[in-house]
């Protein structure tokens, strides 16, 4: 994948543009985990990230046993987020993710960091918590307060090709009238389907929402 995107001629004729990578963000940033730790991406999340912070999440599941503690998802409701329905960006997307058999081993399975993560809304907020919690959780560190704040820090402001205006931090949505957080403090962001992560260093406090109705590609 990540020589694929690496060959992929810029889709804006060399044009700086804000565009919301919503899959291809997951492998660019796997890549960089994989050549400096030598793990994949999945197995350095699991290392350590979900273990130490005891969150029980997987990015593709690893094992088949695991499959009985999915629950249905229902599709009936699943298509474009309002106001994406001309949006052909949006349009690619939903239809490349809803492609084949979503519960076939091969999709339960694949690693696709951005795109494939397995938990409940207690893993998520678990995940959001070391935010939460300025970067230590259950006594361990998983990052300095300083790397905290510069994730919740505005990178850019305007209109996102795919999202619409927004303002955006180190792959968080920041609080703002078009794209408002439960507090100004908090950042957050939302999957495909409706889940979505919130969290709040100030409040130290955290918060995680997994549906299983697919209910479009955002929160």
């Amino acid at each position: 994948m990540t020589e694929r995107l690496a060959a992929q001629p810029h889709w804006f004729g060399g044009k700086k543009v804000i565009c919301y990578h919503a899959v291809t963000y997951g492998y660019g940033l796997g890549e960089l985990i994989r050549r400096v730790t030598g793990r994949g991406p999945a197995r350095f999340f699991r290392d350590e990230i979900a273990r130490p912070a005891g969150a029980d999440f997987q990015m593709g599941l690893t094992s088949r046993a695991d499959i009985r503690r999915l629950a249905p998802l229902d599709h009936a409701a699943a298509g474009l987020p309002p106001g994406a329905e001309d949006n052909p960006l949006a349009k690619e997307l939903v239809g490349a993710l809803s492609e084949g058999d979503l519960m076939s081993w091969d999709r339960l399975s694949a690693v696709m960091p951005a795109a494939n993560g397995y938990g409940n809304g207690r893993s998520i907020a678990r995940v959001c918590a070391i935010f939460a919690m300025n970067g230590k959780v259950r006594g361990h560190r998983f990052m300095s307060p300083r790397m905290v704040a510069e994730a919740a820090t505005e990178q850019v402001y305007g209109d996102d090709l795919y999202i619409g205006r927004i303002s955006w931090g180190l792959g968080f949505g920041l609080n703002s009238p078009d794209y408002p957080a439960p507090s100004p403090t908090a950042f957050h962001w939302g999957g495909a389907g409706g889940s979505w992560g919130v969290m709040d260093p100030k409040a130290r406090v955290s918060l995680g929402y997994a549906p299983n109705r697919f209910l479009g590609t955002g929160a």
